[in-house]
């Protein structure tokens, strides 16, 4: 419905992403985060948003739970090395240091990207 009345509404696509995640769609959700993208793509929180999707993927395959946002810095200490193909982690920092921006708000892109960095993902 609110995609129907506002189809150009980065929020509504947001979240979606996060539904699909909740539901093991990460596929679904990339895609939706990667609508944000194209209509928004000032807005740092959205490359940050994507960057994490492949951890909350590796994190249910490898313990059969659901991360959340606030548990992946935990989780990637805990699986440093993450089966994840080289060139989406080149994404994956990318996307991470955009999100990192100092006007963020949002200290897990923050954390995640410093320690990423850190330990040279």
């Amino acid at each position: 419905v609110g995609l129907k009345r506002a189809p150009n509404n980065p929020k509504i696509y947001m979240g979606r992403s996060r539904y699909h995640i909740k539901n093991l769609e990460y596929a679904a959700a990339l895609e939706d985060v990667n609508t944000c993208i194209k209509l928004e793509p000032q807005e740092p929180d959205y490359y940050g948003e994507r960057a994490l999707v492949p951890f909350f993927k590796a994190a249910y395959f490898d313990t059969d739970h659901r991360l959340q946002k606030k548990d992946v810095l935990a989780y990637l200490r805990a699986h440093p090395y993450i089966n994840i193909p080289q060139a989406e982690k080149v994404q994956i920092m990318k996307d991470l240091e955009r999100a990192a921006v100092p006007f963020s708000n949002d200290k897990v892109f923050k954390e995640v990207y410093k320690y990423l960095k850190n330990i040279n993902f």
